[in-house]
């Protein structure tokens, strides 16, 4: 079997952004409706605060700095949980779209290790750990 790396090149062409995709996934985000991973309660989820946290998107061939708010909830067992799509990675600041994309072009193979890192402002050691991670999660 031969397998080619096509999804790579389409994530390319994406046009969305990771900021675009959280902002519809949580207009219709429903607190009420989640499940506590803690006690297993369903329905029983409020919304309890807030707070915000830097995103760092790639669009138009250049990073893009956002701030996303990110809702809290609260169960009656009295757990917090925050909200997070998966598109954005916990405690990262950069989007999935983000970190794929270098990966895409990484594999390409088009440019030089060098030109990508100051292409998406990141240094060669997380450039070498997103494609670690990339193929440690590969093979599950």
């Amino acid at each position: 079997m031969i397998r080619k790396n096509s999804l790579f090149c389409k994530l390319i062409r994406i046009k969305s952004s990771s900021k675009s995709l959280f902002d519809s996934f949580m207009a219709g985000f429903r607190p009420e409706m989640e499940s506590c991973p803690v006690c297993g309660a369903s329905h029983s989820c409020t919304t309890h605060a807030s707070y915000e946290r830097n995103l760092i998107d790639f669009i138009q061939g250049r990073p893009v700095y956002h701030t996303i708010k990110v809702i809290r909830v609260i169960c009656s067992c009295g757990h917090t949980h925050a909200i997070l799509p998966d598109l954005i990675i916990p405690y990262n600041t950069y989007g999935v779209f983000f970190i794929l994309r270098v990966i895409a072009e990484y594999l390409l193979h088009q440019h030089s290790i060098e030109y990508l890192c100051v292409r998406f402002s990141i240094t060669h050691s997380m450039l070498y750990r997103w494609y670690g991670l990339f193929l440690e999660h590969k093979s599950l």
